[in-house]
């Protein structure tokens, strides 16, 4: 009993941390793919800029809101309209080339070129967390999901590059340090 116990609470922190893990490599990717896309698409430098600071500042407009209403919600409704933004916010970048209405889907979208984990989600998940665990453990909780971050990102920095990293002759590629 008590071990199927510390099983349950191990399994539920792995998922919390698998979760977050997903996450921030998912926003480390778009990092790099957002620019690289608009490139692709025949965007100046100028437009790229206009695009990647339009999602920096939907970015925090629409954490702030999501932050001043996730508490006069449901979690899960909102949880689920992030997700359909995210789909709609996919869908709309590889629907369109023309810059307004890109520059309007970075705004309003969920799209964040930073290497950070900042988006609609950090105070849904945050909220969520709250609700999972009782109050007087909430500080070690999230003690342990913000110190486990930093290890996160640099296991998902150096796995991918590993192999290639070890290769050595003609052709061989330095890994390159994850910021």
């Amino acid at each position: 009993m008590v071990a199927a116990a510390a099983a349950g609470s191990f399994g539920r922190r792995f998922a919390r941390s698998g979760c977050a893990w997903c996450t921030g490599v998912r926003r480390r990717v778009c990092r790099l793919a957002l620019p690289i896309y608009l490139v692709e698409r025949g965007f100046d430098a100028l437009a790229i800029g206009t695009i990647v600071t339009g999602t920096l500042i939907g970015t925090a407009l629409i954490t702030l809101w999501v932050g001043w209403i996730a508490n006069r919600h449901s979690r899960r409704l909102l949880l689920l309209a992030a997700a359909a933004l995210m789909i709609a916010t996919g869908v709309g970048f590889a629907a369109t080339t023309v810059f307004w209405p890109l520059l309007l889907i970075a705004v309003v979208g969920t799209m964040n070129p930073t290497s950070g984990d900042a988006s609609i989600f950090v105070p849904l998940e945050q909220t969520v967390l709250t609700e999972t665990i009782e109050p007087r453990r909430r500080t070690a909780l999230f003690a342990r999901t913000a110190s486990s971050a930093p290890v996160q990102r640099r296991l998902a920095c150096s796995l991918p590059h590993f192999p290639i990293s070890q290769r050595r002759g003609p052709g061989a590629v330095d890994r390159q340090p994850c910021s």
